[in-house]
């Protein structure tokens, strides 16, 4: 993952065991960035109250989550995109207690439209700060009552399951990264002399500015691995 407002793209392995008593033939995932372009849900419904919207120059052309060489099993597999809902067909069945290992390429674009948003950039001390929030694809609910919970994102909470995540995320080697998890490699991309510079005790004033503690070197990027137990989201 890079820095920049739109991001580089990105791979995903993720395993998904069935724990349902059922038989599965489709999987579903939600892509939560499709929200916020023309003609979604959540303009249309943004529309109807009269709420007038702007968007961002990537939201005009409709890129908010964009999919690509999807295989599950390491098959392709073909899908069915509904704006926030990616539907996924199996080209076999999934049976209850076994798994199957979904791998895509994916790209997520930052933007600055009006609507409500929580991945989103910010200036704070004089630095532009980046809230990645639900920038990748999210497998949606398997419920054993009520079936696939597949509503469409319209800015209300999320449901998801519960899971691991082991991610690594690079970055140009002067931004500092925090994340769901416990950082792995926290000797190498925050060292002390780094983590003096970042400690809380240099912000006890809500006027303190600090310069930037390190030097840009487009050459050597930092690689944050993050490993996160038993959460919904990343």
């Amino acid at each position: 993952v890079r820095s920049r407002r739109q991001r580089q793209m990105c791979i995903r392995d993720r395993t998904y065991t069935n724990n349902s008593p059922d038989t599965l033939d489709v999987l579903y995932f939600h892509l939560y960035q499709n929200a916020f372009q023309p003609h979604s849900h959540m303009s249309s419904l943004y529309e109807e109250n009269d709420k007038e919207i702007t968007y961002g120059k990537y939201e005009k052309e409709g890129l908010g989550t964009t999919i690509e060489n999807l295989k599950v099993n390491g098959k392709i597999v073909q899908i069915e995109l509904d704006n926030t809902v990616l539907k996924v067909i199996l080209n076999e069945k999934l049976h209850p207690n076994t798994s199957a290992h979904i791998n895509m390429s994916f790209k997520t674009y930052y933007d600055t439209g009006s609507l409500r948003r929580r991945m989103k950039t910010f200036n704070n001390f004089g630095f532009k700060h980046f809230d990645g929030v639900h920038w990748y694809p999210s497998m949606c609910v398997y419920d054993r009552k009520f079936g696939w919970t597949t509503e469409q994102h319209t800015d209300k909470e999320f449901y998801a399951d519960f899971g691991t995540f082991d991610v690594k995320l690079t970055f140009p080697n002067d931004y500092i990264v925090d994340a769901t998890g416990i950082l792995q490699n926290e000797k190498e991309v925050l060292p002390d002399s780094l983590r003096e510079k970042i400690d809380l005790k240099n912000f006890t004033e809500k006027s303190a500015i600090i310069s930037m503690p390190i030097e840009r070197n487009d050459a050597t990027p930092k690689t944050w691995h993050f490993i996160a137990e038993n959460v919904h989201n990343f």
